[in-house]
């Protein structure tokens, strides 16, 4: 007699042979060398320690990355669009790219950093506290991704989500742009727009109904998309092309770019969910991943120089830029994460798990509360860039480290690692060809922006997101209490012999 029901047992990691115990031996050694490094124990001012934090770096996200494709039913597609694969592109970029451009070229620094000054010590104890994260954070993904049936490599293909209504559809992007735009007028309109794009995303507080609205308009699209993978109308085209055009518009008049690359990411984890792309689809979908990243950096640069000049001068200034100047904002992530560790606990003292306390108080709308936390990006701009009102992102790894030290990152980073592993396995396991693969595939996405921005601000942001696609997704799936109840009643196998079709009777039965 079975005891266990079957559904546990795919839950339950096998038994630890060699091969599970290679990688996490992998994980744990560079978890101790990187804590060895971090803490001094080892010394820190050589080139050979550099060279150790780095590879401890390396070898704690292979070893990841191996045992999480092993366990993603050794699926490269699934691997794909499951929370390492973002983690893991993010963490190289971040702590071996860039510590390695700043050893080799220190005057690259962005100017949190170079104000400060640094040495090599300071890039390897940095680089080193980041390894402990990620081999923290490994670990606990790991545990809580536990390991998906052979059959989860399958796609999904031929399953149907609920038919698209146009007028639902409809209805959702008119709301959504009416959500928006007068933020949008709020914050001085086209005249703004031509001539200071930076005092538009200035200041966007009290505005949370606004990407509320601009979510509505990306969740109509990713949901016309999904319907299209699977059964194409003519009616869902255009519901994609509208919702395309009304999210340009929005991310533009905005300056937003982040949910607009959001949306693109999410809209490539939905398309490989449901289908496995030929080499010739994977080619070009890579072409165009860096077509659109390099457009991404490009606009990152606009924004940059609109801070201080108007639309035309910028654009004369980012014509007159080299590309390989682009992606220092978006590195600089790194740079800003050296200087804490260098002001903190020196000159600045530990936060004490203040910025945790923020979390929940960030959720609550500013127009309920004016006084409440702006967040921890905006914290550290006023000590590395006093007086511009600006936030600064420091990483997973230096918001930790700022709460308490290092061993603050080797715990929080496992949490945050069990409970991606959990969201993974969710994603990857149970909403697969359902209406919730949508909003994973949203989360998913998010998984970059808490590894780089503060944790308070980030669930704001993924909490305001996650209204906004419901909204859309209800209607435009026709989503309805009544539909919902009696899909959940078809899932239910009545034992023969046992139903009693009386009205009020009360009948036992399983859930698949």
């Amino acid at each position: 007699m079975r005891l266990i029901p079957t559904r546990l047992l795919h839950a339950v990691p096998p038994a630890a042979g060699s091969r599970e115990i290679v990688p996490a031996a992998g994980v744990a050694a560079a978890g101790v060398v990187s804590a060895l490094l971090a803490t001094g124990r080892i010394p820190q001012g050589s080139s050979a320690a550099f060279a150790l934090a780095v590879g401890s770096v390396l070898v704690g996200v292979v070893a990841t990355g191996v045992a999480a494709y092993r366990r993603a039913a050794r699926s490269p597609r699934l691997l794909g669009i499951s929370p390492f694969a973002i983690a893991a592109a993010t963490w190289l970029v971040l702590f071996v790219v860039r510590p390695v451009e700043l050893y080799f070229a220190p005057d690259h620094s962005a100017i949190s950093l170079g104000e400060l000054g640094f040495a090599v010590s300071d890039l390897t104890r940095s680089v080193a506290i980041a390894g402990v994260g990620i081999a923290a954070w490994g670990a606990g993904y790991l545990v809580g991704f536990g390991t998906l049936p052979p059959r989860a490599a399958e796609t999904t293909r031929g399953a149907r989500p609920n038919p698209l209504s146009t007028r639902g559809s409809s209805v959702a992007l008119a709301i959504g742009t009416l959500l928006w735009v007068p933020l949008f007028l709020r914050q001085g309109g086209v005249g703004a727009l031509i001539h200071s794009p930076a005092s538009i995303r200035n200041d966007q507080t009290s505005s949370f109904y606004a990407f509320v609205g601009l979510w509505m308009i990306n969740g109509v699209g990713l949901y016309a998309l999904a319907r299209i993978l699977r059964t194409p109308t003519r009616q869902a085209k255009r519901v994609l092309v509208a919702s395309a055009v009304l999210a340009v518009a929005a991310a533009a008049c905005l300056q937003v770019r982040g949910a607009l690359g959001f949306t693109v990411l999410a809209g490539v984890a939905i398309y490989l969910e449901a289908r496995r792309p030929t080499r010739r689809q994977l080619a070009f979908g890579i072409a165009t991943a860096v077509a659109a990243g390099g457009l991404l950096l490009m606009m990152a640069q606009f924004r940059a120089y609109s801070t201080t000049a108007s639309t035309r001068d910028a654009l004369t200034l980012l014509a007159k830029t080299p590309p390989s100047a682009y992606v220092v904002s978006d590195l600089s992530t790194f740079d800003n994460f050296v200087a804490v560790q260098e002001l903190v606990p020196g000159s600045i003292d530990y936060l004490h798990g203040e910025s945790f306390e923020w979390i929940p108080e960030l959720l609550v709308p500013r127009s309920l509360w004016p006084a409440k936390p702006l967040g921890l990006d905006f914290l550290i701009s006023a000590y590395v860039y006093p007086g511009v009102f600006v936030g600064t992102p420091i990483s997973l790894q230096g918001e930790l480290y700022w709460n308490g030290g290092v061993w603050v990152v080797a715990v929080g980073a496992l949490v945050v690692g069990l409970l991606m592993g959990l969201l993974g396995r969710w994603g990857l396991g149970h909403a697969r060809g359902r209406v919730g693969f949508i909003l994973y595939a949203v989360m998913l996405i998010y998984t970059h922006a808490y590894l780089t921005r503060s944790l308070g601000t980030m669930t704001s942001g993924l909490v305001l997101a996650l209204i906004g696609i419901s909204i859309a997704v209800a209607a435009a799936s026709r989503w309805s209490p009544r539909a919902a109840a009696a899909s959940a009643r078809s899932r239910i196998r009545w034992p023969r012999g046992r139903q009693d079709r009386r009205p009020g009777a009360t009948v036992r039965g399983t859930v698949r």
